[in-house]
């Protein structure tokens, strides 16, 4: 099982969504938590979530 975690800081880098974005599906966790989660981050990799 593979868990990552991260803190996207409310979207203080809000330009870098993308890189946000992408950074979170190449991590291919089984289990992805993020801190300061913000709704424009939106992961379709990860079809379940709670926020």
């Amino acid at each position: 099982m593979k868990l990552a975690t991260g803190n996207i800081e409310r979207l203080k880098h809000h330009r870098k969504i993308a890189e946000i974005i992408a950074a979170c599906e190449d991590a291919d966790a089984d289990i992805l938590v993020l801190t300061e989660y913000d709704d424009r981050v939106d992961l379709k990799s990860y079809p379940y979530h709670f926020i």
